[in-house]
């Protein structure tokens, strides 16, 4: 996956990946739709493991970006 995204800018979104899924089937998608799943899937993980977060005594850090950019603003 990073060695994708770390040519990026090489690729043409018109084209297609061809990728075998997990139940083994081999498919051809759109690079821009895989992409936009991509992102999707990753927040949808993060998703999940915040919930897990919320269900323990200890409380995670704040991720929002504008804390992680200004970590001592008050607003």
């Amino acid at each position: 996956m990073k060695i994708f995204f770390q040519h990026l800018d090489e690729i043409k979104f018109d084209q297609t990946i061809r990728y075998r899924n997990s139940a083994g089937n081999i498919h051809d998608d759109p690079i821009d739709i895989l992409i936009m799943h991509f992102f999707n899937h990753q927040t949808h993980h993060r998703g999940q493991i915040h919930d897990m977060l919320t269900q323990t005594i200890v409380k995670p850090p704040s991720l929002d970006m504008h804390r992680i950019l200004r970590p001592n603003s008050t607003v």
